[in-house]
């Protein structure tokens, strides 16, 4: 059983269950499954603290079960694999209008995270 770890989820009542991208902050967060923070690859546990203590950001810190530890990495890898892979088609497609900016954070949320705890 691996270790108790901490994670974001996303705290927007009434957001559906899919992956969400929040502008400034790294990866990919979900309202019922959090996205692991601290580890390699991973937004710092710092920078996941810091988004828990400002009012205006929709991400909450928790702490991740031990069994559920393994699950939500293997989402959180998945989702990041995924994205990159839309964002390729996307760009071979070419962006319109808002699809711009949209792609801009899509990109933005798939980087790893440099500062690592």
């Amino acid at each position: 059983m691996a270790a108790k770890r901490q994670g974001l989820r996303l705290n927007l009542p009434g957001a559906p269950n899919t992956p969400h991208t929040v502008p400034g902050v790294p990866g990919y967060f979900y309202p019922d499954a959090p996205t692991p923070v601290g580890g390699p690859g991973e937004l710092s546990l710092e920078a996941a603290k810091d988004c828990d203590r400002d009012k205006g950001c929709p991400l909450e810190l928790i702490e991740i079960k031990p069994s559920e530890v393994e699950a939500a990495e293997e989402l959180a890898a998945e989702t990041l694999a995924e994205g990159r892979k839309g964002l390729i088609v996307a760009q071979r497609q070419g962006f319109q209008g808002a699809e711009a900016s949209r792609a801009k954070d899509e990109h933005d949320s798939t980087k790893e995270e440099s500062k690592n705890a």
